[in-house]
């Protein structure tokens, strides 16, 4: 496989959509590879996706150089030297609903530079080394009832995490990550009772 694509590649997108797809790739970069796009929704698929090479950075999802996706429902599997769904220099992305399950101490989902503005609502993130890294500011995530079954969630700087703040309700399991860098990044509400809660189970209809 050409390590510069994805099993699936979207160049140059304008509204299109990937949806409904079974995807199971090994030893590509990517499973879906959408790059310099805009407004592509990214829809109750499953891909799972091996990487063994160390050199470059892999994911079962990438959205690289685009603006307003909707990474929504999908069911993410990935091993080896594979992250989950990752964005780099990429604004303004929804994140719903999807189910990320990643190996081999990888990152389940994972907010790169120049990427600001991103929603995370309903997610369920499990990640062997980290559930959540963002390294830009993301915005303000109010009760989106994204849950960390891993624990683990970092934001690279102070200034970065004091515009990301997440609000969330620790009597619902997972919802309050047990290990957050900084500690304040994550605000507990307890008394806060609703949340957003996903339509439909993620994958393929």
């Amino acid at each position: 496989a050409n390590l510069n694509r994805g099993a699936l590649t979207l160049l140059n997108g304008n509204s299109n959509q990937i949806l409904n797809n079974y995807i199971n790739s090994t030893n590509v970069t990517f499973g879906i590879n959408t790059k310099m796009c805009k407004g592509i929704q990214i829809e109750n698929n499953s891909v799972s996706t091996s990487f063994s090479a160390t050199f470059q950075r892999a994911a079962a999802i990438k959205s690289e150089g685009c603006n307003d996706e909707n990474i929504e429902n999908n069911i993410v599997t990935a091993t080896g030297n594979s992250d989950g769904i990752i964005a780099v220099n990429t604004a303004g992305n929804t994140y719903d609903c999807n189910a990320v399950s990643v190996g081999s101490l990888k990152d389940a989902l994972s907010v790169f530079y120049n990427s600001q503005g991103q929603s995370l609502k309903g997610n369920t993130l499990s990640g062997s080394s980290r559930d959540l890294v963002i390294r830009s500011t993301i915005g303000n995530q109010l009760h989106q009832g994204n849950k960390f079954l891993g624990g683990n969630v970092i934001a690279e700087t102070q200034i970065i995490a004091n515009g990301s703040i997440f609000r969330v309700n620790s009597t619902y399991l997972n919802h309050l990550p047990a290990n957050s860098n900084p500690s304040n990044w994550f605000i507990n509400e307890p008394n806060f009772h609703k949340y957003y809660e996903c339509a439909s189970t993620p994958g393929p209809s």
